[in-house]
């Protein structure tokens, strides 16, 4: 079955669905938009071996996952990505690729048929603001798939989105929307950000971290895929003097956490070559964060502005999805994936 976003990718989800609506049939495709998801969920809960294509961004697929949550499924069932919006980072983490070019979707969906089932690492978010009301004790309690981070480039990310609502019209061109994206950073270039040392207290599994001068952006790392593709973690500038804890993995119920230094940085970060990336601060599996000071962050490609607040992390649970083992189009790999050690392969098993 198959729920899709009809608003991912411009006017590309539209076109999807009326696709995945002849192959499938309407009663195994849910528009997320037009119709009751939990309610179409709840219908199949008690069939087993299900296969939920989730249609649409990093948003939808983690909008999928809290459905199933709430539907309460006998058994669990396997999500797999299928990308339609912007940045795409699970599934190109997932081997199914950055975008949809216009493929035959039945040819897609075959592949569903021998990928391979991984356990996947879901973390849950809670802000909440440093004076709370009755009426205003949580900004925030959401799933994390991908990423959380804060600063600018999660700035960015909203003027895009306030962009695309100003201008529906012109969303269509998944191109237009990267040159739009870019115009946006360069415009953010000329922009000065304070360091998050002077606002931020950062506490990871007990211990309070040191942030470096100048980092304007933070973020918290599920997956080795970051911003359209990119691994600022294994980029590092600093990989030597921050050596990894445990390999950088989906299953590891570990976060990688680093910093970026403006949006120079962050374009620099998008050529993905070594110590191009990041400027690591540590790995760790409970996240708390204070700030002083309102500031823009994001959730898997959903960005929103929040007062001063503190802010948890931590792991949630694991859950199935099918990695792309027919045609892994990002040359990440299963083992890479999966965060194999070289002295000691790790089987499926494992």
């Amino acid at each position: 079955m198959c729920c899709i976003n009809p608003n991912s990718g411009g006017g590309q989800g539209k076109i999807v669905c009326s696709k995945l609506e002849l192959v499938l049939g309407e009663d195994q495709l849910c528009d997320l938009k037009a119709s009751d998801p939990g309610a179409f969920l709840q219908e199949w809960r008690a069939i087993p071996n299900i296969r939920i294509v989730a249609a649409g961004g990093d948003g939808t697929i983690s909008w999928v996952h809290s459905l199933v949550d709430a539907a309460g499924f006998g058994e669990v069932p396997v999500v797999v990505p299928f990308p339609l919006g912007t940045a795409n980072d699970t599934s190109r983490a997932l081997g199914w690729g950055g975008s949809y070019s216009g493929d035959n979707v039945s040819t897609i969906l075959s592949k569903i048929e021998v990928g391979t089932v991984i356990d996947y690492d879901l973390w849950k978010i809670r802000v909440e603001p440093t004076d709370k009301t009755e009426e205003n004790k949580v900004i925030k309690e959401t799933i994390v798939g991908n990423y959380f981070s804060m600063g600018v480039d999660s700035e960015i990310l909203l003027q895009f989105e306030q962009w695309r609502k100003e201008n529906p019209d012109m969303t269509v061109a998944r191109e237009l929307n990267y040159v739009v994206y870019g115009l946006l950073g360069a415009k953010n270039m000329v922009s000065s950000y304070e360091s998050f040392r002077h606002f931020c207290k950062l506490t990871v599994d007990g211990k309070e971290i040191e942030i470096p001068a100048g980092i304007s952006c933070i973020v918290l790392m599920n997956i080795p895929s970051y911003s359209g593709g990119t691994n600022p973690w294994k980029n590092a500038s600093n990989y030597e003097q921050v050596p990894s804890k445990v390999n950088q993995s989906i299953l590891d119920e570990t976060l990688e956490i680093f910093g970026m230094k403006g949006v120079f940085h962050l374009g620099r970060n998008t050529t993905n070559i070594p110590t191009s990336g990041g400027i690591r601060f540590c790995q760790g599996k409970h996240v708390l964060i204070s700030l002083s000071k309102e500031m823009t962050m994001q959730v898997d490609g959903e960005a929103w502005v929040s007062p001063p607040c503190n802010i948890e992390m931590q792991f949630y649970r694991k859950v199935k999805m099918l990695y792309n083992s027919a045609d892994d189009t990002t040359g990440m790999g299963l083992r890479t994936l999966l965060g194999a050690i070289k002295k000691k392969p790790r089987t499926l098993d494992d």
